[in-house]
């Protein structure tokens, strides 16, 4: 199979199941994929919502976005994205509403319309994954694998490694929380080109053991953990490099059949009631939900599985209030920058550089592709489009 230079669009449904069972390639990708390979979508043809399918605050949102759905590779890419991002929003607006009883539904739903997301942002090349599906190995992953493989692992020299040979890394501050979350973009992109590379399975797991280990030691080093939280956290947002590790570790384990190890590394420090609670920002919500149900796929045990869909749903609920709050975030910023072209896939906050589509505009249509399939059992393949929409 020769994938050499090859980005996920040019993968055949052959190649696709290959890199995701074998090396690697994230769920949301592999999802939006295989919608988009298998399902049958209603392109081309005026869409327009069947009565009394869904609670009435989704409505007017719902139907903004499917009148977008007959321009879809017939008109601008451009001002079709940009006019579906736009409409995301507007059904962003009213998730707060969203309550336990209709997680089932709504998730549904939102699984149904991930195709508008997913096929405007690919006419409009937008990328679904920017890397190439295998990377070539380079003097910076090299150097970060080798100071992963060393006894102890030293996060604030591993965050100093420039990115290009004379280069130098900016803002490492000894000690800082900030350091974490530079050590674990540094350190799974490094071990993800060694697992497309092929590499050892025993040399990839040693990298995973070591970098949780050192983030260990300079949590506790440095007072970053909270031993009277059931997360172990300070931080809301510590639970997104956390997601980074425990997440692409246990897809890891997972692929080598290491099922137990997988399942641990999984629920680390999420396997309890109160976890919602630590939720702050929609994405790294959508990560953390994205784990238990890698868990709920995994484990045959009853009631386990019935334990984590129940925390699934109720921390659906709440990344939908986030996401939400984000929603305003977004609208906020727009009103007083009204210049902005919206056609853009980010927005500049205090010159801060922050997602507005891409995958901001289209990772909860992910996370519910997940949840219709591994929580509800809908193949992608099997959306039943027809339920929600007439056309």
């Amino acid at each position: 199979m020769n994938l050499k230079g090859k980005m996920v669009w040019d993968l055949s449904l052959d190649e696709i199941e290959y890199v995701y069972r074998n090396l690697h390639m994230n769920h949301y990708v592999y999802a939006a994929l295989k919608t988009y390979h298998t399902s049958s979508p209603p392109l081309n043809r005026p869409v327009s919502l069947q009565a009394n399918t869904i609670p009435a605050y989704l409505r007017v949102p719902i139907d903004k976005l499917l009148r977008l759905s007959p321009y879809i590779g017939r008109h601008d890419p451009s001002f079709v994205r940009a006019g579906i991002t736009y409409c995301t929003y507007l059904l962003y607006s009213v998730l707060d509403q969203v309550e336990l009883e209709n997680i089932s539904l709504v998730a549904q739903l939102l699984a149904a319309c991930a195709y508008l997301a997913i096929y405007s942002d690919k006419n409009d090349n937008v990328p679904l994954w920017n890397k190439k599906v295998v990377r070539s190995k380079t003097e910076y992953t090299i150097a970060i694998m080798e100071k992963l493989l060393e006894p102890v692992v030293d996060i604030d020299e591993v965050c100093m490694i420039p990115k290009q040979s004379g280069y130098k890394n900016e803002n490492v501050v000894k000690g800082s929380l900030g350091n974490l979350f530079a050590f674990f973009k540094k350190v799974i992109l490094s071990i993800i080109v060694f697992i497309e590379n092929g590499y050892d399975p025993q040399l990839i797991e040693r990298a995973l053991l070591n970098a949780e280990q050192a983030m260990h030691t300079y949590e506790h080093k440095y007072e970053f953990i909270d031993h009277n939280s059931p997360g172990r956290i300070r931080y809301p947002g510590q639970l997104r490099y956390r997601n980074i590790i425990y997440l692409y570790g246990g897809m890891f384990f997972e692929r080598q059949g290491w099922h137990d190890r997988a399942i641990d590394w999984y629920l680390k420090d999420i396997n309890f009631p109160d976890l919602p609670t630590l939720f702050s920002h929609y994405q790294t919500d959508m990560k953390t939900i994205e784990r238990l149900i890698s868990v709920y796929s995994l484990t045959t045990n009853k009631v386990m599985q019935n334990n984590i869909k129940d925390l699934i749903n109720h921390c659906f609920v709440q990344t939908a209030h986030d996401t939400a709050k984000y929603n305003r975030h977004v609208r906020e910023y727009f009103r007083s920058h009204p210049s902005t072209d919206m056609r853009s896939v980010y927005i500049y906050p205090d010159d801060f550089r922050q997602w507005y589509g891409g995958e901001a505009s289209r990772e909860v249509y992910f996370i519910s592709l997940l949840y219709n399939k591994f929580i509800l059992g809908i193949d992608y393949r099997d959306i039943n489009y027809a339920r929600f929409f007439g056309y």
